[in-house]
């Protein structure tokens, strides 16, 4: 008897010690981890693709004070993989994103992670990826924008808010830029200095 009155505080205490240790975080904590990971991987590896690219495209670059982006190119990723893939895995995204490779109007070149069709845009947990990534990426003032829209507004310079309902679509313009700086340790090749 007492063995059974043991065995039965036992297995009580142990379901306390369960209920007391679990941890109840929302579901899309999960999903927005991944999303960081897989986004900020992608800024860091784009962006060392494009100097990669901007280089061997530009040999001389520092002799002329000249220089030419990789060009866009008109099919479904505008050149990301034609003119990238040669230097670096072309980037992850997180489910339901795509990347871009543009121009805008004045000539700036950039990248960026938009909806894709159909896939009705950034769950909470997504969205909160995103805002995570852009933080640790640590960008510029004027080199990374998260705003509201679909792959329309790529190039974008504005920031949006955080939406009021998800999902919601949002997409992550990268601006990335290289210019030539002539020095004298440098004297064959050039140093280039890629910002954005």
């Amino acid at each position: 008897m007492t063995s059974l009155i043991m065995v039965i505080l036992s297995i009580v205490l142990m379901a306390a010690m369960l209920m007391i240790s679990v941890n109840y975080l929302p579901a899309w904590r999960t999903v927005s981890a991944s999303s960081e990971t897989v986004t900020l991987n992608a800024l860091h590896t784009l962006k060392g693709a494009f100097a990669a690219a901007w280089v061997a495209d530009n040999p001389t670059s520092y002799q002329t004070n000249t220089y030419t982006d990789p060009p866009v190119i008109n099919n479904a990723d505008g050149g990301l993989a034609a003119n990238f893939s040669a230097y670096a895995f072309l980037p992850g995204a997180p489910a339901g994103y795509a990347w871009l490779y543009g121009h805008t109007a004045g000539g700036f070149s950039w990248f960026c992670m938009y909806p894709i069709r159909g896939s009705g845009g950034a769950s909470q947990g997504v969205y909160n990826g995103m805002r995570a990534a852009l933080r640790d990426f640590g960008a510029n003032a004027n080199e990374v924008f998260m705003t509201a829209g679909k792959s329309r507004v790529c190039g974008s310079t504005t920031n949006s808010g955080a939406p009021s309902r998800f999902p919601a679509n949002y997409v992550i313009t990268l601006f990335v830029h290289c210019t030539p700086k002539p020095s004298p340790t440098y004297s064959q090749n050039g140093a280039v200095l890629c910002d954005h």
